[in-house]
């Protein structure tokens, strides 16, 4: 028997050797096993993420040094005898030498492939599965990863499954504590409704949506808990948009389908807290916001940022646009439902003041748009200035 072979021989005992401190991070999470998806492509995507990302990220020590270290490298080739397998997080795989430099794919890259390739709602399930995945992996789930993510399952009708994700944060690392991922993801549960002619049934979905993601706001792994009961300007739960979206649905509901009439009160109560909330935080679009630190508990560090350039611009008046349609349509959609039965919470002068400076919010986001366009633009085109005019031209 040769040296080398001796030296794998023990290794690999060492490696299936059970002791409490080299399985710990397997005894806690699983792997997850992946449905056959819909194109090989994606199947592909996602196997490389389970054998270079995921599996790395759960070895034990012994696991590690016959992975990484290059004198295990031909035992664990896929010429070589016979396979080498170890349980690793629970499950049986087959080890393979894994080069740290050139083998490890782009944590983003591998995320964003597979939103791009998901399609059916086995895909989607999928995609679910690698959100839990990277969560026990330790991969941290940036912001802009959260709005890819939105994003892509709104446009493919998938938006179920980031509500999915967002009940089993803890499980996903997928959370509501920026600004821009709560904008990203009401704008599109509003979608639901306003992309399809506001239907019955799309309006329907779309309200169950809203009201969802404002009472998972609540939620200590989102926005609340026991600590943050009394809210204060720069709580998430308070920007204008969180409120005025389900109280914008429920408007369009109201009067499409309802004759006008509220009958269970809920566009007054929306409106009453949208006013009420507006009294005294205003629409905050100058007030920092409070947002938590990352999920993976990494600090955060200020450094001096550079000026930003003419896309950051763009897509900030894009943002702002956003945050301000639903609280306009929301208020004038309200004052035609409350005000012939007297009902508006607020004096009939003020609710068009109200009315008349988140206008000009929403113009002034418009026009700096339309100044940070390349040459040859016009933000008549852009999707988001359409949904704007929609509602802004919208007769009665």
């Amino acid at each position: 028997m040769s040296l080398t072979t001796r030296g794998w021989r023990a290794a690999l005992r060492q490696v299936n050797r059970r002791t409490f401190s080299s399985s710990a991070v397997s005894q806690r999470h699983t792997l997850p096993t992946f449905e056959p998806s819909s194109n090989e492509d994606l199947d592909s995507v996602l196997d490389l993420a389970r054998r270079r990302i995921l599996i790395p990220a759960h070895l034990n020590k012994a696991q590690e040094q016959m992975v990484y270290r290059e004198k295990f490298r031909a035992r664990l080739s896929a010429d070589a005898p016979e396979p080498v397998s170890s349980t690793v997080a629970g499950a049986d795989v087959t080890l393979e030498h894994i080069d740290r430099q050139r083998d490890i794919p782009a944590q983003w890259q591998v995320f964003s492939d597979a939103l791009r390739l998901a399609d059916t709602p086995t895909d989607w399930e999928n995609v679910g599965k690698l959100l839990e995945g990277f969560a026990d992996a330790g991969v941290r789930m940036r912001g802009e990863w959260v709005q890819k993510f939105v994003r892509e399952a709104a446009q493919k009708g998938a938006l179920h499954v980031v509500l999915r994700a967002l009940e089993r944060a803890p499980r996903t690392n997928v959370r509501l504590r920026s600004r821009d991922v709560v904008s990203r993801v009401l704008w599109e549960v509003r979608g639901v409704a306003a992309e399809n002619g506001w239907g019955e049934v799309e309006t329907e979905r779309a309200i169950r949506y809203a009201e969802k993601v404002v009472e998972l706001m609540e939620r200590e792994e989102h926005c609340g808990g026991s600590g943050k009961r009394v809210v204060k300007p720069g709580d998430l739960r308070t920007l204008p948009f969180v409120i005025a979206t389900p109280l914008e649905l429920n408007a369009v509901h109201v009067l499409r389908y309802k004759g006008g009439v509220d009958e269970d009160g809920v566009v007054e109560g929306y409106a009453k807290s949208l006013c009420n909330n507006l009294k005294h935080f205003g629409l905050q679009e100058s007030t920092p916001t409070e947002e938590s630190a990352p999920s993976d508990g990494a600090a955060t560090t200020t450094t001096k940022s550079k000026s930003p350039n003419r896309y950051q611009n763009f897509a900030a008046a894009v943002e702002k646009l956003r945050r301000m349609v639903p609280v306009w349509h929301g208020l004038e959609l309200a004052r035609r439902v409350l005000q012939p039965q007297n009902r508006l919470p607020l004096e009939k002068v003020e609710v068009y003041r109200v009315l008349g400076e988140v206008r000009g919010e929403a113009e002034a986001a418009v026009e700096a748009m339309r100044a940070n366009l390349k040459e040859g633009q016009k933000v008549e085109n852009h999707a988001d200035y359409q949904a704007w005019v929609q509602v802004r031209d919208e007769k009665e």
